[in-house]
């Protein structure tokens, strides 16, 4: 797999249409959304330090919803994954899959920095 089928970038394509063309701030959105699921990430990896179901499942529902209006359907389906564990408290599985969703999140950053690279020059 390779950073540009991390995401769909017909979302892109979407969002830009829906912003009335501004790329500029597509690439705005595209950067709260990066550190806020970098965030949402850092979040997960607190609660399954302490033992806390609830805030992995909000943190992975975050990232499940975002990431799916970026574009990034993979990403999301495994936040989809964890949501589901961290429901039936399976925190040592979420633990072991985490380096996948890192992973997946990484491919994801750096699929979205390109588009954004392509916005600026549609400037």
């Amino acid at each position: 797999m390779t950073a540009n089928d991390a995401i769909d970038r017909k979302a892109i394509e979407e969002m830009l249409e829906s912003t009335g063309g501004d790329p500029e701030f597509v690439v705005e959105i595209i950067d709260d959304y990066l550190a806020d699921t970098l965030m949402r990430f850092d979040e997960l990896s607190s609660a399954l330090s302490a033992n806390d179901s609830a805030a992995a499942k909000l943190a992975a529902h975050s990232v499940k919803g975002s990431s799916r209006s970026f574009g990034a359907l993979r990403l999301s389906n495994l936040a989809a994954g964890l949501e589901k564990l961290s429901l039936e408290s399976k925190l040592e599985t979420i633990g072991e899959q985490l380096p996948e969703l890192r992973s997946e999140l990484e491919r994801v950053t750096d699929a979205l920095r390109a588009e954004q690279s392509r916005l600026r020059e549609a400037v």
